[in-house]
């Protein structure tokens, strides 16, 4: 959600020698068209690794041909549509004044980082979250409520692996219920973490993303 890429450093460094992991960061883009466009293209293969609210971003490629040497892609703690019923509604209270006021480090560790977090974990998720625009949260949390790229998950053939965190608040197990469903061919893992599985086991998810993308391709970056 945060479109920073700061999070990622402890997960880019397990990543197995050979790949080369490059951080896409959103800037100021919302809706999921523009985000889609923030990905740049590549000549060389290619993998997208997609956290939480960036999934729909990776579904929307890996339907579309965005990305022509697309091989494979990994969804973490992700979703196809609102993870959760939400009302249309209650669009109108995402509002920038909202995300004005820094999350209390408990209400951050219930929803994000788990319990058990180191507090410089927490310290150091809190001043990201601080960093960013309001309106931009807003806004990209608006967006949520009106996606579904369920369609474009189905049609796409780029071999899928999901990440689940086994101790998540924010996306359900049914989730994973639907996308197999939509996708009998899913691969899907379970850690023993929080919503951010990457942040929380950066080591364990690090070891079965690259084992997942060496699988299809021994120079994908």
């Amino acid at each position: 959600m945060d479109g920073t890429g700061a999070l990622f450093g402890a997960f880019q460094r397990a990543l197995a020698p050979g790949l080369e992991p490059a951080v896409v960061r959103y800037g100021d883009a919302v809706e999921y068209d523009d985000l889609v466009r923030c990905v740049p293209t590549s000549s060389e293969p290619v993998a997208i690794v997609a956290e939480s609210f960036s999934g729909p971003v990776a579904a929307r490629l890996a339907e579309s041909g965005g990305l022509p040497n697309l091989r494979a892609v990994v969804l973490v703690a992700s979703f196809l549509r609102a993870p959760r019923p939400i009302p249309r509604w209650a669009a109108a209270l995402f509002r920038p004044g909202l995300f004005r006021v820094t999350p209390s480090r408990a209400f951050v560790r219930w929803a994000l980082l788990g319990r058990d977090a180191p507090d410089e974990q927490v310290t150091e998720l809190l001043a990201v979250l601080a960093a960013l625009s309001p309106a931009v949260i807003a806004a990209r949390l608006r967006s949520v409520l009106s996606l579904d790229v369920s369609a474009s998950f189905e049609r796409s053939r780029v071999p899928t692996l999901y990440i689940r965190g086994r101790r998540d608040r924010l996306v359900p197990p049914s989730v994973l219920d639907e996308m197999l469903h939509l996708r009998p061919d899913l691969e899907h893992e379970a850690l023993d973490a929080p919503h951010l599985v990457l942040q929380r086991c950066p080591v364990e998810a690090a070891r079965l993303v690259s084992s997942f993308v060496l699988r299809f391709n021994g120079a994908v970056s």
